[in-house]
């Protein structure tokens, strides 16, 4: 709530004092005398003013007593909005050294110096008090209206000034209520679509791999890529409240991009096949690599810039371009770009610039029918710009559109080997007699984890809301809780947190499923739990993670149903070549995080890096660093910090024999 504006009037003559009170606060019983005494000061111009304007008026006789008074209502929190100031207050400090006190208490008080007399020239007030907004000179004989109009006008400005900050905050309470309502309401539609998603596209997958008539199959390739397009519709909604919030967090990796762009192709071939289009994928030559960059951003720009190509080209062809240029800084930099050509419809030229606006669809081309949102190229450019590129294009109607993506002092992060993808399946895991309770209120959800779960050596207890689950966890003591969060009777939270605050149960490691999907959330959740899936979850995506927390090894099945080594230890020249680039990881980036975690002690830092570990005894195909990581994780899994601290002084050890290799 706005206060009336407070006036100080300081003059050592009342009379004053009250003639120009009595003018900002009109009296109709003025005596004669003070009726004298406005004639005096103001002349024959005495006209009423109509209009009245409440002010909080405050007076002073002297220069000192009007500081006391601006500096007592500061400590208030009651600053003065304007003073009038007589120049001459003998005996004490004068006017102009009062101004220059008052400012150095309050900076932002409007003050008007009254005066019969030429005390001083204008030039002599700039040298004193400097070229200031805050300062009027008004000299006597004064008007009526000129005080009136001086008070009224000095006091807006000021509580226009004074107010903005309250103003500004203000409306950002009001921006923030609506942000959070807008946030709402997509956390709301993001749980309630994912949740039958998760079944839907789970059972889909399921099925896929059950069915073996190629007309059912090709059915469920529909229901799969109709899911994939809505949670791509959810997500691109979702994309853009995050972005606007500052809430993307990049993820930096190595990329091999020849490999990258060839994996981007086989995912558009059939679709570019069935329209009779020619895809083309052009390389610049000694292409260097792997790239730092965000991979599932890269991935997500990519995708959008060939599905806007596709769905606007019926005949021709799409060409996707890698290129480089050696940066100018020093160090293993380059500029790298990419180009996506298409010989599709066009976009005008007076649409060009529009076509990065969120919603924004060309009318020549929406009449398609194409389907869409106009959120795809929206959100597109802003990822680039937060990844430090930026995006052009180039178009005419009927011959075809180029979009240029470029990235500038990009790292070059290795040797030029062509990384290998991790591709481990989930039938590939073999778990260790392991007990979980599942806490999940949907039937057709839990059904799904049953599905995902079967032919595992793992003991599933099931649980439909929190109470009964704390009592599943009770009696069969599990190695792992699998939980919702939306429950009835006792949310997740609330089970989690009973788990957290009792010593016999505070230990086992929770994973939390959820619809969930806005950052806020999850980030939040992240701190209660071991491991967080977002629905809908993939059968990879569920025994990866329990693979995190559970022990398991990596194996593949015969024919007769026994579980052997996936793996063939032997190294091949290859694999010895490589050697060195697992001493380096080892010893820089494995040790470095192995030397945090021991400060620390958090122990899902430690299981996290033995799972690594392990990953990369697989990957660099070596059985010594898989074994010695399956006791380090194990060790981490129970909580055994004496045999996690004894596994850590081992990895020495394991380097060396690494380097034995090498040597050989």
């Amino acid at each position: 709530m706005i206060k009336k504006p407070k006036v100080l009037i300081v003059d050592d003559d009342v009379d004053v004092q009250n003639t120009i009170g009595d003018i900002l606060l009109p009296d109709d019983d003025d005596s004669d005398d003070l009726q004298d005494l406005k004639s005096s000061l103001f002349g024959n111009e005495s006209e009423e003013i109509k209009e009245e304007v409440v002010y909080d008026i405050s007076y002073a006789s002297q220069g000192l007593e009007a500081i006391g008074k601006v500096m007592e209502a500061k400590e208030k929190g009651e600053h003065f909005a304007l003073a009038f100031m007589d120049v001459r207050m003998p005996p004490g400090i004068d006017g102009i050294m009062t101004a220059q006190k008052l400012w150095e208490i309050d900076p932002d008080i409007e003050i008007v110096l009254c005066s019969a007399y030429s005390d001083y020239t204008w030039d002599q007030v700039v040298l004193k008090l400097g070229v200031t907004d805050k300062l009027i000179i008004l000299k006597k004989p004064f008007v009526p209206e000129e005080i009136n109009q001086l008070a009224l006008s000095l006091t807006k400005k000021w509580t226009i000034v004074n107010n903005l900050e309250e103003a500004v905050r203000e409306r950002t309470i009001e921006l923030e209520k609506a942000n959070q309502s807008k946030n709402d309401f997509l956390a709301k539609m993001s749980h309630e679509i994912r949740t039958p998603m998760n079944a839907i596209m789970g059972f889909g997958d399921i099925l896929q791999s059950a069915i073996k008539e190629d007309k059912y199959k090709e059915y469920l390739r529909a229901i799969a890529q109709s899911g994939r397009s809505l949670l791509r519709l959810i997500n691109d909604i979702l994309d853009i409240s995050k972005i606007e919030a500052g809430q993307i967090d990049l993820k930096y990796g190595p990329i091999a991009i020849p490999k990258f762009f060839q994996e981007c192709k086989g995912l558009f071939a059939d679709r570019c096949d069935k329209k009779g289009l020619k895809f083309n994928l052009v390389i610049q030559d000694n292409f260097p690599g792997p790239l730092l960059l965000d991979e599932l951003r890269l991935l997500q720009i990519t995708l959008n810039i060939l599905g806007n190509a596709l769905k606007f080209t019926n005949q021709g062809s799409i060409t996707l371009k890698a290129m480089f240029q050696k940066a100018k800084i020093s160090g293993q930099f380059i500029d790298f770009s990419f180009s996506i050509t298409d010989t599709g419809t066009g976009i005008a030229q007076s649409s060009i610039y529009k076509i990065f606006d969120k919603f924004f669809q060309v009318k020549e081309r929406a009449t398609q029918s194409m389907g869409g949102t106009g959120l795809g190229l929206s959100i597109t450019k802003d990822l680039i710009e937060l990844m430090k590129g930026d995006i052009r294009v180039l178009s005419e109607e009927g011959k075809g559109t180029t979009f240029t993506v470029t990235f500038p002092n990009v790292e070059v992060t290795g040797s030029d080997f062509e990384l290998q993808a991790n591709e481990i399946s989930p039938e590939s895991y073999v778990f260790k007699n392991s007990k979980i309770v599942i806490i999940e209120d949907i039937e057709y959800n839990a059904t799904l984890l049953r599905a995902y779960l079967e032919g595992y050596d793992l003991q599933l207890f099931f649980a439909k809301d929190g109470e009964a689950g704390l009592d599943l966890i009770k009696e069969h003591k599990p190695d792992l809780i699998l939980t919702d969060i939306k429950m009835p009777l006792k949310d997740g939270i609330n089970v989690i947190n009973e788990l957290k605050s009792n010593k016999k149960t505070n230990n086992i490691p929770i994973i939390i499923t959820t619809a969930m999907a806005m950052h806020g959330e999850i980030e939040k959740l992240k701190t209660v739990c071991s491991s967080f899936l977002s629905k809908p979850i993939s059968k990879l995506d569920i025994i990866e993670t329990l693979a995190l927390h559970l022990p398991s090894e990596i194996a593949e099945k015969t024919s007769e149903g026994k579980s052997v080594p996936s793996n063939n230890w032997k190294l091949t020249e290859k694999q010895i070549e490589r050697m060195p680039e697992l001493c380096t990881i080892l010893k820089e980036d494995i040790s470095k995080r192995i030397k945090k975690a021991s400060k620390t002690q958090i122990i899902q830092d430690f299981i996290e890096l033995a799972s690594e570990i392990k990953s990369l005894g697989v990957e660099y195909n070596n059985k010594d660093l898989y074994d010695f990581a399956e006791v380090f994780f194990v060790s981490a899994r129970n909580f055994d910090l004496k045999a996690v601290k004894k596994s850590i002084g081992e990895l020495p050890d394991q380097i060396k024999k690494i380097e034995k290799i090498i040597k050989k």
